[in-house]
Parts: C-alpha cells; sequence; structure tokens
C-alpha cells in the first residue's frame, strides 16, 4: 500500500459556514455553492443521515484545495467522484482510490 507524500496537520476552515455546525472564526463566509450540491447528493443517496453538513463541509475544503479526501462512507466516496474530489474509498482490507486532479 501506497504511503501519503503529504498529510495536513492544521485545523483549516471550511470554505461555507453552516449555522449550527461550523465553529465561529473557523468557517469562510463563501458563496456556499459547492457546499450545497455536495450535501444535496449525499441527502438523496442516504436519506439525510445526521453527519451529512460535515461531510459537505469536509468535502468542500478537499474541492477547494485540491486535496485527496479518505473516507470510509461510500456514499461520500461517490458524490466526491461526482465532483471531482481525489477521493480514496477505505474498506477493511482493500483501498479503491480516484486521483482526479487531487494533490496526492
Amino acid at each position: 500500500m501506497e504511503k501519503f507524500a503529504e498529510t495536513v496537520h492544521a485545523v483549516l476552515p471550511t470554505e461555507s459556514f453552516v449555522l449550527g455546525v461550523s465553529l465561529l472564526g473557523e468557517g469562510k463566509l463563501g458563496d456556499g455553492s459547492s457546499y450545497d450540491a455536495i450535501s444535496k447528493e449525499l441527502d438523496s443517496l442516504n436519506e439525510g443521515k445526521a453527519n451529512n453538513s460535515e461531510d459537505a463541509l469536509i468535502a468542500e475544503i478537499a474541492m477547494a484545495n485540491r486535496y485527496v479526501l479518505l473516507t470510509t462512507d461510500f456514499h461520500l466516496y461517490q458524490v466526491a467522484q461526482i465532483h471531482g474530489i481525489g477521493v480514496i474509498y477505505w474498506m477493511s482490507g482493500s483501498v479503491h482510490a480516484r486521483r482526479g486532479s487531487a494533490k496526492c
């Protein structure tokens, strides 16, 4: 298995600010269009799972910064692929990757 060449060791601000989810001082006041699209697709795939807002914010960070997203959530993996986000789906015993245009 490949090792990651670079990992992020910092708290990154979210690209959008979501009331009740984002922390003050840790979210940007963007237009929210990427967040909305990711969130809506997650909701349609998994019937509005409780952590979709958090997942959408994380995916939006990966998209905006061209990071590779590592997830064990298959629906998040699918949505990341749709939006061209570099993504790795981690399943016990196997890994599925889609590199896209992300930094690896």
